[in-house]
């Protein structure tokens, strides 16, 4: 995949290492606000999370420093800079050489210049993001490519299950590659729109049998009456 920048710089997106997006989310947990007591009605007393205290917001600055950093180098891992070339004669590179700083990797001008933009640079992770692993974006589209009807009504129209367990992305891909018959190594060899689809498949297969069980149980239900 191709994407050129705000700068006019023509990146190749490759994939990255499913394994090497979960460590970089493992690796990088937000800092909890401490608590705080406070009073409420009936002379009892509920804790609240306080997000203005001074040492939470200097870690947290602390945080998204450095997940911006290390957000830029696993990018950087899977991006060619295709144009310009060479780099090095850029007007960009003697702008930053007037400047005191010297550019001297294709890397330091991914940074400084090719990605120099929040918009390019949240871009370019995102479309990483959809070529390696499962997204919301890959899900929808398979759910799209499947065009499943219940009830001649489309799969998405109807209500999700309810229920009190809440899971992680990654627990959830586990559970779909189980559920497929893939060992999670074979899984993350599948590049991101293959995630994706077995996920979106395992997850729309389960909303079917949810779907199919929750109308025998109203049946069920009217015959009993």
């Amino acid at each position: 995949m191709r994407y050129q920048t705000t700068t006019g710089a023509v990146l190749e997106l490759s994939r990255l290492p499913r394994q090497a997006i979960d460590a970089y989310t493992a690796e990088h947990p937000a800092p909890e606000p401490p608590r705080v007591a406070v009073p409420i009605f009936g002379g009892a007393t509920e804790w609240l999370e306080d997000v203005d205290d001074p040492r939470y917001r200097e870690l947290l600055a602390a945080h998204h420093l450095r997940l911006a950093q290390d957000e830029f180098e696993l990018v950087a891992q899977a991006v060619t800079l295709i144009e310009p070339q060479p780099w090095q004669r850029t007007p960009e590179v003697a702008e930053w050489r007037a400047l005191g700083v010297e550019l001297l990797t294709s890397v330091d001008y991914l940074r400084y210049v090719a990605l120099g933009y929040a918009t390019d640079m949240a871009q370019v992770a995102a479309e990483l993001l959809y070529l390696s692993t499962v997204t919301r974006r890959g899900i929808e589209e398979a759910e799209a490519a499947f065009g499943i009807q219940y009830r001649g009504i489309a799969l998405s129209q109807h209500p999700n299950p309810q229920g009190q367990v809440n899971m992680t992305p990654l627990f959830q891909a586990r559970l779909a590659a189980t559920a497929l018959g893939y060992t999670w190594e074979e899984f993350c060899i599948l590049d991101g729109p293959a995630q994706s689809a077995a996920v979106a498949q395992y997850l729309c297969t389960e909303k079917l049998r949810w779907l199919a069980d929750r109308d025998a149980e109203r049946r069920w239900q009217r015959r009993r009456k």
